[in-house]
């Protein structure tokens, strides 16, 4: 094998770095050619020899291997990738090591290139296209960071264009090699980089990964995507210079260059977005891949609205470290968006009582069984017709109390009722209503007598109840008392009556 030039421009022999095509790793891996070279490691392409299919393995590079940090890295880049199912996050087989100790992970193969080649090939791409890749790709990077797991490398190197079954393009994120795992709190889990280590790309590297690759939650993968998706149209980065040096201190201080202004046919809206993510300070910019998705949503297609539907149900890490330009420390949340959540709503059956009365009705329509909700009524029904005969029952044993109450309209059981007559007089001593006929004579109606002067006894009680037709009373009629008959004659008085 020919030297091949590493990630870091340094000549690199490959053949003294990895197993030799024709070698047999594992029992049924057989070698056959290299696909790559990286800074971390190198890329094979071999034959699976019990399923008969072409595999991808990648060794660490051996004076990589010799720093045991860069060993946990490795494996760690085999456990978060294997904890992934999304179709956008390229699957991991098996790993192990060598016998002299040198970790292999073994990888699906994938027919493409990637998205960095396609831009030497075909330099700033469509509007839609861009899109259709952003959004697929964030698909990956927010199941990543909804299981806690920061990328810290995306790049379109790292973005590998390849077809479906059917024949439709997919991306595919690669190299979790640098990728960060979070705790519950939002922090490091395991210390697995050396304080002054960089890791990561520099053209794609937040301003405050440039300061510290330890100080960096998911927010730093969002300044990534926003510097692939200006270089997918543009066709150049946003901060370019001659040294890293340099380059660092422009993403630190400088502003980028506008989109607009190397890419005229971009919407000012879409511009916004993209620039919104490359704000310094992290409070500024999208706080979650879920917000990034949101704010994309206008300008997708049919398939792209699908992707962003299933970011905004991911949802992504919210902001979990302290950062050096907003100086926050916020709980974890998968929440997709910034806006806060509002008040839950008063119950409605304490809110409006009418609303609860429907709801509660509906809850009998739609719960239990049919014969449970039959008994259920015929229960109500009991006990409320059981109420309105005790409510009738009290009302005509104590009279007295209805009496001494004003007027005004009685409500009992649901029913109007109507006020209550005066006290009358019994119909001996009445007097009649006055009427438009004639008064008759004097010999025919008793005049009735005076009020003040009717006995207590002759007081009726006035009625429990007062149908609402009442009929008038009839005229009081005095009756003249008979005759008293004389006692019976003797035998001598009715001899001495024929004489």
């Amino acid at each position: 094998m020919r030297p091949e030039a590493s990630g870091d421009g340094v000549e690199y022999d490959a053949s003294a770095s990895v197993p030799q095509a024709g070698e047999v790793i594992g029992g049924k891996f057989v070698i056959e050619r290299v696909l790559g070279i990286g800074g971390m490691g190198v890329v094979v392409a071999a034959h699976h020899s019990h399923l008969e299919q072409t595999v991808a393995i990648k060794f660490l590079r051996r004076d990589a291997a010799q720093d045991e940090a860069s060993v946990n890295r490795f494996l760690r880049e085999a456990r978060a990738v294997a904890a992934l199912q999304s179709e956008h996050v390229v699957r991991v087989m098996d790993a192990g090591r060598l016998e002299d100790g040198l970790p292999y992970l073994v990888m699906e193969y994938l027919n493409g290139v990637d998205l960095d080649q396609v831009l030497v090939q075909r330099g700033r791409l469509p509007l839609e296209e861009c899109l259709e890749y952003l959004l697929q790709s964030m698909e990956a990077v927010a199941e990543a960071h909804a299981a806690g797991i920061v990328h810290r490398d995306l790049k379109p190197s790292n973005l590998f264009l390849t077809t479906r079954s059917d024949g439709t393009r997919i991306v595919k994120v690669l190299d979790f090699g640098i990728s960060k795992a979070l705790d519950s709190t939002g922090k490091q889990a395991v210390s697995l980089t050396a304080t002054s280590m960089t890791l990561g790309s520099p053209l794609y590297m937040s301003p405050e990964q440039v300061r510290s690759s330890k100080s960096v939650d998911a927010r730093t993968d969002i300044w990534a995507l926003g510097v692939i998706a200006y270089e997918l149209l543009a066709g150049i980065q946003p901060f370019e210079a001659e040294t890293v040096t340099s380059l660092c201190a422009k993403i630190v201080a400088d502003e980028p260059e506008p989109l607009r202004s190397v890419r005229p046919d971009v919407s000012a809206a879409f511009e916004a977005v993209v620039m919104k993510c490359l704000e310094k300070n992290v409070a500024n910019r999208y706080q979650s891949v879920g917000e990034l998705a949101t704010a994309l949503r206008p300008f997708a297609s049919a398939d792209g609205l699908v992707s962003v539907n299933k970011i905004t149900r991911l949802g992504g890490l919210r902001p979990t470290l302290a950062s050096h330009q907003d100086g926050r420390i916020s709980s974890p949340s998968p929440s997709a968006s910034a806006t806060p959540t509002p008040p839950l709503a008063a119950p409605a059956a304490l809110s409006d009582p009418a609303t609860g009365y429907a709801e509660t009705v509906a809850s009998w329509q739609t719960t239990g069984t049919r014969r449970g909700r039959r008994a259920m009524a015929a229960t109500v029904g009991t006990v409320g017709a059981i109420a309105l005969l005790i409510g009738i029952v009290v009302l005509a044993k104590w009279p007295g109390a209805s009496a001494k109450s004003s007027a005004a309209p009685t409500i009992a059981a649901g029913m109007a009722v109507e006020p209550l007559s005066p006290p009358k007089t019994d119909l001996a001593s009445a007097a009649p209503p006055p009427t438009p006929t004639p008064t008759p004579p004097a010999s025919a109606i008793a005049p009735p007598p005076p009020p003040a002067e009717a006995p207590a006894a002759a007081l009726a009680p006035p009625p429990a109840w007062t149908p609402r037709h009442t009929p008038p009373p009839k005229p009081a009629v005095s009756q003249t008392p008979p005759t008293a008959k004389p006692p019976p004659k003797s035998q001598d008085d009715l001899l001495q009556d024929r004489k």
